[in-house]
């Protein structure tokens, strides 16, 4: 009765863990919730007001999106990339999951191909829809050459998946990188999915350039409202296609008129000015000041072990490779990635996200990775005006306790049982 591909799937990993620390909540467990990706940040008060004014829009929007927030979010990519785009390159979405999994559908039996470690869903919708996902490892943050001599020998049409910046590791598609993608450029059946739903949260004095200002023919940029602006559960995404694309666009706006119709009304109407200049640039520099401080000090912390990690450029995540404890796990059972999550959340009541689930197939991996988002991000904007006044430690330690106490719970358990 149930289709092959789900017979053999289970839940999102990230979704699953998040209901789990609900549950143990629930039971009076004081877990700390490092494992779950949701914005610590309530949307700003302006995009509250304009939601409630639009609450009465109850009718069906075009199913492309309005209008109004399609020509904005073109203008804001024009001139961020030095390309001309109109509102009917953009399509609107309840949400990128959406969005990404119908333009994989519009697509005709492509081969997909992503680096690793890669956003847990992308293996997963590969799945679902029966497409070849490829993925492998960078080295010193580049693509191998025999990769990317695999993609060009490749028949059929090739969709690359670059997540920048990265989720799980924070980090940046490095200039390298860029340089070897854009010699695939030269393959007209190579396209690039662009996941760039964190671009807003680099952190102060980091450079973010997008392979679609190197590529803009023939790359899809896919974004939203659920990082930025904490407005996850608001599901609102959208993919940028470049004009040259317009019947693959098409494909997707169809495929949307018999799925989901449209995003929610009153959502779209709230945000349809997000992207005019200056609106919410103070909240999105303190969004960025609050994360770059909290990250830095986590990465000071794990220097003083054996857990390998690169410093995170943006958003929330860092992912935690626990390769040089593997001889000293062992000894304790734990020779994996879900058995290291279970014993830390047992010992400690930290909730981790396996690290494994980045890596399709890596199931004797050893890493987690670290969401640093249990705190009240409001308190922690309204506070940054200590931050002067405070060491900065002392300032984490008042507005973002419980992800300061989620680490040293780690940083003790490994010098203690390891």
């Amino acid at each position: 009765m149930i289709s092959t591909p789900l017979t053999q799937m289970t839940n999102s990993s990230t979704m699953m863990t998040n209901e789990l620390v609900k549950t143990l909540r629930a039971q009076g467990q004081d877990v700390i919730a490092l494992g779950f990706g949701q914005s610590p940040f309530p949307p700003p008060p302006r995009l509250v007001a304009k939601l409630q004014e639009a609450a009465h829009r109850h009718e069906y929007l075009p199913v492309q999106g309005l209008p109004t927030l399609r020509e904005n979010i073109a203008q804001y990519y024009s001139q961020r990339d030095g390309r001309s785009l109109t509102a009917d390159d953009i399509v609107i979405g309840p949400g990128t999951k959406q969005l990404q999994f119908l333009l994989h559908l519009a697509l005709k039996d492509q081969t997909v191909w992503s680096p690793t470690p890669c956003w847990v869903s992308y293996a997963a919708q590969c799945r679902v829809l029966n497409r070849p996902f490829k993925t492998f490892p960078l080295v010193e943050g580049k693509v191998p050459e025999a990769t990317l001599q695999d993609i060009r020998e490749t028949k059929g049409t090739q969709l690359f998946i670059l997540t920048s910046p990265n989720n799980p590791t924070g980090l940046l598609t490095t200039p390298e990188m860029t340089a070897r993608l854009s010699s695939l450029g030269q393959k007209g059946e190579v396209l690039f999915l662009l996941d760039e739903i964190y671009d807003q949260l680099v952190y102060p004095d980091t450079d973010h350039q997008s392979l679609a200002k190197t590529l803009p023919t023939q790359t899809i940029i896919s974004s939203g409202t659920s990082k930025s602006l904490g407005a996850g559960g608001w599901r609102l995404g959208y993919l940028v296609f470049p004009p040259e694309l317009a019947e693959l666009r098409k494909a997707v706006v169809t495929l949307a008129s018999e799925t989901h119709s449209c995003a929610s009304a009153p959502i779209q109407v709230a945000c349809q000015d997000l992207f005019l200049p200056g609106l919410y640039d103070d909240y999105l520099r303190k969004s960025r000041l609050v994360l770059s401080t909290l990250m830095n000090y986590v990465v000071r912390q794990f220097a003083e072990t054996r857990v390998r990690t690169s410093p995170p450029q943006a958003g929330w995540y860092i992912f935690l490779d626990f390769t040089d404890y593997r001889l000293e796990l062992t000894k304790h059972g734990l020779t994996n990635s879900a058995e290291l999550s279970r014993r830390l959340l047992e010992d400690s009541l930290v909730s981790t996200t396996l690290g494994s689930c980045f890596y399709p197939g890596g199931t004797d991996l050893i890493n987690l990775r670290l969401c640093l988002v249990d705190f009240q991000g409001e308190e922690a904007l309204a506070g940054l005006g200590d931050l002067g006044d405070l060491d900065k430690e002392e300032w984490l330690e008042r507005y973002c306790p419980r992800v300061i106490e989620g680490i040293r719970r780690i940083v003790d358990w490994i010098y203690l049982r390891l």
